[in-house]
């Protein structure tokens, strides 16, 4: 399991392949970070800084469209529940800690998800 891939092969499939993988994964690490920073693993200022420093900034919006339906929650979360390296009831994902020190969190609930792609759709339109 790596970090940014649980969220970005949920993406992929969502988006019918249309965003390409790398980029999935970037995404992917944005959802993770947004989800890490909700569970107060890391602090605002971590988020902020590799949210628009590193993640936002290597999207390329000209390169392709990110479309608001490729974040349903429902189909993310779906698509995250298939995901072949899960254990437990929970979903899958590889989180950021406070020392940015990276683990596998097993209890990723849908409601969480559903919070991610909210703040993924903001970030990524705005």
């Amino acid at each position: 399991m790596n970090y940014g891939h649980c969220f970005g092969h949920a993406l992929e499939s969502a988006s019918k392949f249309n965003i390409p993988h790398g980029l999935a994964v970037v995404v992917g690490m944005l959802f993770a970070n947004t989800i890490a920073l909700k569970r107060d693993r890391i602090s605002s200022k971590i988020f902020d800084f590799t949210a628009h420093s590193i993640f936002l900034p290597h999207l390329h919006p000209d390169l392709f469209v990110m479309q608001e339906d490729y974040f349903d929650a429902d189909v993310i979360a779906q698509n995250m529940m298939r995901d072949k390296k899960r254990s437990g009831t929970g979903l899958s994902l590889v989180l950021p800690g406070t020392n940015l020190e990276l683990e596998i969190i097993q209890d990723v609930t849908p409601e969480e998800v559903a919070y991610g792609c909210g703040e993924l759709k903001k970030m990524i339109n705005a």
